[in-house]
């Protein structure tokens, strides 16, 4: 299939993933009481664009933005779950699908209390794997704040390769941020996906 008719399908079915750890699933309207229970922690939003969670409403509405933006094709948006203990641990997202460029853009967070032991590294090399060898992509890129060196930690263990800085590359919470973008390209994928199922 080309890229186009790939992307097209997964528009029309939610792609469930999986890694060794986690389930890689589409949000639900009842997940919003432990999207609230993670994202009302200023830590987790100190580095992005998004302010803490007030309430479970506010979660609510969060989830059903998600919503729309996979049916308006913008947007595919996981909830990361536990698989023995179905907790949810945080969610990973694809955004600005370039069919030209063959390029898709990740976006990611964790909470608080799953820090320290590599999740989002596994949950990330899935979502990388999905991207090219089932989208055919050949670019997928990263990025976040200089002053979040963890981000940049967790995308360099993922197989990511820095590319530069952006001067004040991104405007929020009133001041301009340095951005430091990653790329990670799909034969670079292929051999770290073999090797981790062989």
């Amino acid at each position: 299939m080309s890229i186009e008719e790939n992307v097209q399908r997964v528009f029309e079915n939610f792609p469930t993933l999986q890694s060794q750890r986690f389930l890689l699933r589409r949000p639900k309207m009842e997940d919003a009481k432990q999207l609230y229970a993670l994202a009302h922690n200023e830590k987790i939003s100190r580095y992005t664009f998004w302010q803490p969670h007030r309430s479970v409403g506010e979660s609510l509405a969060v989830i059903e933005k998600f919503r729309r933006e996979y049916e308006n094709h913008k947007t595919i948006t996981w909830f990361a779950e536990s698989k023995t203990a179905h907790e949810f641990v945080g969610l990973i997202e694809v955004r600005n699908i370039s069919l030209q460029n063959k390029s898709i853009e990740l976006g990611f967070w964790l909470g608080e209390e799953f820090w320290g032991h590599e999740y989002m590294v596994e949950i990330l090399r899935s979502v990388i794997t999905f991207c090219c060898v089932s989208l055919n992509l050949v670019r997928v890129e990263g990025s976040h704040v200089a002053e979040n060196e963890a981000s940049g930690r967790v995308l360099t263990k993922a197989g990511m390769v820095c590319e530069g800085k952006l001067r004040k590359g991104k405007w929020f919470k009133g001041r301009g941020w340095d951005v430091l973008v990653y790329s990670i390209l799909s034969n670079e994928v292929l051999p770290m996906s073999k090797e981790s199922s062989g």
